[in-house]
């Protein structure tokens, strides 16, 4: 029977994780370090994607973060995220939405769904925003909300970007510390990307996610200018 090449495979189970589009072809080997600082960073993440998967499962991961936006921090994040499935690519497996209809050939189907965990994306103020929706009443709304918090939870491994992001409240601070939490006690690693400084980010999200982000992440420190200002000069 002909079965899916793990090339093929990882091209179809990587769209399936709802990576931007901007990101993509984020890979370790197309980010340009700007400084020796970035240089670290980036080769902090290389550190991080070829550990063994299972010394990953067990639930370290990383807090990519810098003040000055257009560093790169979610270009990294996504990168270090392929290099994980790249390199274990059996052991992932398609993540399939419900209005989806696969076009395979039931062996190739069977390939697709072999592995046994899946990864995912999420932007904090998508994410945080989608809630806030779906107290409308709408019921579109509230099955979106429901299923992307659903993601949010169960994913081996998610990376949550832009965390901080959202305008402190005692709301978000519940829903994060709620996110959060669940992922620190069922040991699934976490990839944040954050404008703020370790020192900002108890203020923007409350002490006990903070403190959980800190316990269960290695910092990635990725300094230098605004390479969407550089662009314009």
């Amino acid at each position: 029977m002909d079965y899916l090449t793990p090339g093929d495979k990882l091209q179809t189970i990587w769209k399936s994780y709802e990576i931007p589009q901007k990101f993509l072809e984020a890979r370790l080997n197309n980010y340009y370090p700007r400084n020796n600082d970035q240089q670290a960073a980036a080769d902090k993440c290389q550190s991080y994607s070829q550990q063994q998967l299972n010394e990953i499962l067990k639930g370290k991961g990383l807090f990519i973060h810098c003040p000055i936006t257009g560093t790169g921090k979610t270009h990294l994040a996504v990168a270090t995220l392929y290099t994980v499935i790249s390199s274990n690519v059996q052991e992932f497996g398609y993540k399939s939405r419900q209005s989806e209809y696969i076009t395979f050939e039931e062996s190739k189907i069977g390939d697709l769904y072999s592995g046994r965990y899946m990864a995912g994306f999420i932007n904090i103020t998508d994410l945080l925003t989608t809630l806030q929706d779906s107290f409308s009443g709408d019921d579109k709304a509230r099955r979106r909300a429901v299923n992307m918090m659903h993601r949010a939870k169960i994913d081996d491994i998610l990376i949550l970007d832009d965390i901080g992001a959202m305008k402190p409240s005692e709301w978000v601070e519940t829903q994060l510390y709620n996110l959060v939490d669940i992922r620190y006690r069922m040991e699934r690693p976490m990839i944040f990307t954050s404008n703020c400084a370790i020192d900002d980010l108890e203020k923007q999200i409350g002490k006990r996610a903070a403190s959980r982000i800190f316990e269960v992440t290695d910092g990635v420190w990725v300094p230098g200018p605004d390479y969407r200002k550089r662009k314009l000069a």
